[in-house]
């Protein structure tokens, strides 16, 4: 491989859209540093991806809750001056192993897997192409779904509002679905 000239850093990518979004940074001759709490999966990707002719590496991390969030948001305006893109993904209804591997709270797991397995679920490499297109064009949060632009607004500039839009719309999906 030819001297790398850019980094990107995939939290979650040992598996499924980070898994993805490793393969697009492969394509474009990016070292990737997958940044992942299962090490078993993330020393995987990594061989995969060296067998493919990629450059990378695996750090265990767990990244994965709200005050990460706000720290990729912080980062995205802190490290803009150094010519560094960070980008926070808001993956919705994207066929990963999340949805096997989540819990459901006060909920049937089954029925909810169910419902969320029914739903047309994009796959991880359809996100990643999308995702690809946000963080070349360095938005802070890359989000798939309709309403993206409007919901990105309302959650930056009116935090509790977006809070509780979203609450409204899981109790109204978790009682509609599963009652």
């Amino acid at each position: 491989m030819d001297q790398i000239q850019r980094v990107g850093i995939v939290t979650g990518g040992a598996s499924g859209i980070g898994k993805a979004l490793c393969k697009e940074l492969l394509k474009r001759r990016v070292y990737i540093v997958i940044a992942d709490l299962n090490a078993e999966e993330g020393v995987k990707t990594v061989a995969e991806l060296e067998g493919l002719g990629g450059a990378c590496r695996f750090v265990q991390v767990d990244v994965a809750d709200g005050p990460a969030v706000g720290l990729t948001a912080s980062l995205h305006y802190e490290a803009e001056a150094y010519g560094v893109k960070v980008s926070c993904l808001c993956p919705a209804f994207v066929d990963t192993p999340i949805f096997d591997s989540g819990e459901a709270v006060h909920m049937d797991k089954k029925k909810v897997l169910a419902q969320v397995k029914k739903q047309k679920l994009m796959t991880p490499e359809h996100f990643a192409g999308i995702a690809f297109k946000g963080i070349e064009r360095n938005e802070e949060l890359v989000n798939p779904m309709p309403l993206r632009r409007t919901m990105d607004v309302v959650f930056t500039l009116f935090p509790s509002l977006h809070r509780k839009v979203m609450r409204l719309v899981c109790r109204t999906t978790r009682e509609a679905r599963l009652s």
